[in-house]
C-alpha cells in the first residue's frame, strides 16, 4: 500500500484533491494552505468549491455533484457517482500525482479509493492515499474503521478518540483537531433590537428543499407571540435563487435577512439558531450559540439509521460531550409546529441558554484541543509526516 514515490518536502509535486460539499471546502482549502506551506512547488486538481478555487484548484468537477445525503440518495445516483469516479481515476493514472487527498464525502471517498486501488494494482506508479476526516465508527460501528483503514494510507483524525479504532489498521492515524476548535465565545449580542435568530437549513441544495419551508413556517409562528424577532439566512450565493422563492412564498422577505455572510460571521451578532444537524452545530457551540436542530429524513434512511446509529442525538457537541444541550427534532417528529415550540422554550430565558453554551464551549475546546495548539499547526505537521 506505501507509496513507491518518496518525495522531498522542498520539491515540486502535484496532488488530486477531492471534496463535496462547503464544510469540506473549507477543510480542503486549509490544507492545501497547508501544502503550501510544506512544499515548496504543489499544484492542485480535482473536485471542489470556492474556498478550493481560490487556492488555486484545477477543477475537474464542481463538488455540488457529490452533494448525496443518505443511504437511499447513494443509491439513486449510484451509476452517475460510479461514472465520475471512473474518470477521475482516469486523469489520476494520466498525471500521476503524489498524493491523494479525499476530504469527507464519506460514502463517495470509500467507493473512489476502492476503484482506485483496483486500477493501481500491478503498476509500478503508487500514490499515498490520505482521507481527511476520520468515518464516525463511534457512530456507525468498527466496521468503519476496517474499511477505510486498509484502503488509505494515511487518515488524518479531528477528534483525539477516533485515532485508537485505526490501532490494528494498515493505515497510520494522525490526529490533527478541529479547526472550530479555534474559535471564541463571541459576547451575548444585546437585545435592544430584539432576538437575533439565525436559519441555517444546510449547504446542500436538497437541505434547501426539505428544511427551510419547515424553518420559514415555524418563523412565522413564532412572529406571532415575538413581533420583534429578526432573523438572518446567510447562504452561499448560488443557493440564494434557490432560497428566495420560498421566502415570498411565505411572506417573509421584510423579516428574514437573506445575505452571503460566512456563518462565523453571522454568530457574532445571532442569539439563537434554527439549523440543519451538521458540522454547523459544531461551530455554533464553540461560538456559544444556543439554538434547536433538524434533520429530515427520508423512510429508507430513518430505518437505516435505527439499525445501525449508536448516539442518542444526531447533535455533533452533544454527541463529543455526551450531553443534551441541543433540542432535536427528526421525522416523524419534524414539523413547523414542533420547532417553534422548542424555539418558544428555550428563548424563555435567552440569557442562560446563552451562559449554559458558552460553558459548552470550553469544554468542547479542551477536548478538541487538549494540547492549545491551532489547526493550521497540526495539519503542517501531519501533511509533513506524509513524506518521511
Amino acid at each position: 500500500m506505501k507509496s513507491q514515490r518518496n518525495t522531498s518536502p522542498a520539491s515540486s509535486i502535484s496532488a488530486f484533491i477531492l471534496a463535496g460539499e462547503a464544510s469540506g471546502d473549507r477543510l480542503a482549502a486549509r490544507l492545501m494552505e497547508a501544502g503550501g506551506q510544506v512544499f515548496e512547488d504543489i499544484s492542485w486538481f480535482g473536485v471542489g468549491g470556492p474556498k478550493m478555487d481560490a487556492c488555486g484548484l484545477e477543477k475537474l468537477a464542481d463538488m455540488e455533484v457529490l452533494s448525496i445525503i443518505g443511504f437511499g440518495d447513494a443509491l439513486r445516483h449510484l451509476r452517475a457517482l460510479t461514472r465520475l469516479a471512473d474518470e477521475l481515476i482516469d486523469a489520476i493514472l494520466a498525471r500521476q500525482p503524489e498524493y491523494i487527498f479525499t476530504i469527507d464525502s464519506k460514502g463517495f471517498s470509500l467507493r473512489f479509493a476502492k476503484r482506485l486501488r483496483r486500477a493501481l494494482e500491478g503498476r509500478s506508479y503508487q500514490p499515498k492515499l490520505v482521507h481527511m476526516v476520520a468515518p464516525t465508527v463511534w457512530a456507525w460501528g468498527a466496521w468503519r474503521a476496517k474499511k477505510f483503514g486498509q484502503l488509505f494510507d494515511h487518515i488524518f483524525c479531528l477528534f483525539p478518540f477516533e485515532v485508537p479504532f485505526f490501532a490494528s489498521e494498515p493505515a497510520k492515524a494522525i490526529f490533527i483537531g478541529h479547526p472550530d476548535a479555534d474559535g471564541k465565545v463571541r459576547p451575548m449580542p444585546d437585545r435592544d433590537r430584539g432576538i437575533h435568530i439565525l436559519l441555517l437549513p444546510g449547504s446542500r441544495t436538497a437541505e434547501i428543499e426539505r428544511h427551510l419551508p419547515l424553518m420559514l413556517e415555524a418563523s412565522e409562528r413564532l412572529l406571532q407571540n415575538h413581533p420583534d424577532l429578526r432573523f438572518s439566512l446567510p447562504l452561499l450565493p448560488h443557493l440564494h435563487k434557490q432560497a428566495a422563492p420560498f421566502l415570498t412564498k411565505f411572506s417573509l422577505q421584510e423579516r428574514v435577512n437573506l445575505n452571503d455572510n460566512s456563518v462565523d460571521k453571522a454568530f457574532e451578532r445571532a442569539h439563537f439558531i434554527i439549523a440543519s444537524s451538521g458540522t454547523v452545530t459544531l461551530e455554533a457551540a464553540i461560538a456559544g450559540v444556543p439554538g434547536v436542530v433538524i434533520y429530515h429524513l427520508s423512510w429508507i434512511n430513518r430505518i437505516f439509521a435505527k439499525l445501525f446509529f449508536k448516539p442518542k442525538t444526531p447533535v455533533l457537541p452533544d454527541i463529543i460531550l455526551g450531553t443534551r444541550a441541543y433540542p432535536f427534532l427528526i421525522p416523524p417528529d419534524l414539523s413547523a409546529d414542533n420547532i417553534a415550540l422548542l424555539a418558544e422554550q428555550n428563548l424563555q430565558d435567552i440569557t442562560a441558554k446563552n451562559a449554559e453554551i458558552a460553558r459548552m464551549s470550553k469544554q468542547l475546546k479542551s477536548e478538541l484541543s487538549p494540547d492549545g495548539q491551532p489547526f493550521d499547526i497540526r495539519l503542517v505537521s501531519a501533511l509533513r509526516a506524509l513524506s518521511s
